[in-house]
């Protein structure tokens, strides 16, 4: 028996296939992960299960969907999509007779409202995991680069931000918070962010070079390494508009780092409410465009910034004012974050290849 992983490039999503796989061969299940699907190795060497992990999107899903219905009609493979959503399928793009017929997980509540409306199986919903070995490991390089940086900073607050410079990630409406937050706060205070150069030409444009600090480029760092710089820094900006999921702030309440972000699905699900979220104003839907345009309407959530500002002026506040609350904060994220350690959640794909031998 080999379940076979298969995750894509994105970042996110092929850490998740990582550690979907780590689990299973942890309960003695053989495992390979892979960006593609190799058919005539798969055959070679008897794949019985495929667990897809990857966006349902009428564009970038057309592959994973074509692929999974050939090897479940015609070789039989028990094959299930893990998969995420950030808003609506586009109609005029979407296939009934590709997508139809398989087996879907979703990742969220959001995600198996939108795939049933669409007219999916879901057979369940499995939130994302946070690794507790990745954990571990992370809070000891993170406490050591912390240690350093706080030296080269001056002591100075840090606010990690770890996001690409998609639209929907929320870039714009954290440089113009951060221009609104007050001076001193300015002052004493950091952003270390790991993005893609469109970011650092954002903040250069807008004149925040000095105050926005690159610490890695999306994608140069191994994922334990982007968990220990997480864990390096006081606080994490979590400036999103659309997610399907949306695990770093759930990595960074692993972590102890409490994450300022906005009130909204599928975030509200697994995040405990805190006093550094805040309300959203409303929803847009948004059509991407570009080199690697979507399938999907994607839902903004959209909110003011100046509410963004307000919560990072309280964060830097407490970390200065009050160390016994910001603490105690910090353990009860870590404490809540326990509950979706990855060999907690992905239990259910254990038991999903072991039903379907």
């Amino acid at each position: 028996m080999l379940v076979y992983v298969r995750a894509p490039r994105a970042v996110s999503l092929r850490n998740v296939g990582e550690d979907v796989c780590h689990v299973l061969r942890s309960e003695g299940l053989e495992c390979e992960i892979s960006e593609y699907f190799y058919l005539e190795d798969m055959a070679k060497r008897g794949v019985t299960h495929v667990i897809n992990v990857s966006t349902v999107d009428p564009v970038w899903g057309l592959y994973a969907a074509s692929t999974l219905s050939f090897l479940r009609v015609y070789r039989g493979v028990r094959t299930v999509w893990y998969g995420t959503v950030e808003g609506y399928f586009r109609r005029a793009l979407y296939s009934d007779a590709l997508f139809i017929g398989h087996n879907y997980v979703a990742n969220s509540t959001f995600t198996k409202s939108v795939l049933e409306k669409f007219g999916l199986k879901v057979l369940g919903v499995v939130p994302h995991g946070v690794s507790e070995e990745k954990v571990r490991q992370a809070i000891k390089l993170g406490d050591r680069i912390r240690a350093e940086l706080t030296k080269a900073l001056e002591g100075k607050v840090m606010f990690s931000v770890v996001a690409s410079s998609r639209r929907r990630k929320g870039w714009e409406e954290l440089l113009e918070a951060w221009s609104m937050v007050d001076r001193e706060v300015r002052r004493g205070s950091v952003v270390l962010y790991v993005s893609l150069r469109e970011v650092e030409e954002a903040i250069a444009r807008a004149g925040l070079s000095g105050e926005f600090i690159r610490y890695a480029y999306m994608g140069s760092l191994p994922h334990d390494r982007v968990l220990a710089f997480i864990r390096s820094t006081d606080f994490m900006i979590f400036p999103s508009l659309a997610e399907g999921f949306g695990i770093p702030p759930l990595e960074a309440a692993a972590l102890g780092i409490p994450s300022i972000h906005a009130w909204f699905e599928p975030l509200s699900e697994f995040m405990p409410r805190t006093r550094l979220t805040f309300d959203t104003t409303g929803i847009e839907e948004y059509i991407e465009v570009g080199e690697q345009a979507s399938g999907q309407v994607y839902i903004l959530h959209k909110y003011e910034p100046g509410e963004l500002a307000g919560k990072i002026e309280e964060a830097y506040y407490l970390k200065v004012n009050a160390p016994d609350e910001y603490r105690e904060l910090s353990e009860s994220l870590a404490r809540h974050a326990t509950q979706y350690y990855a060999s907690k959640v992905y239990r259910w794909f254990v038991d999903w290849v072991k039903k379907t031998v």
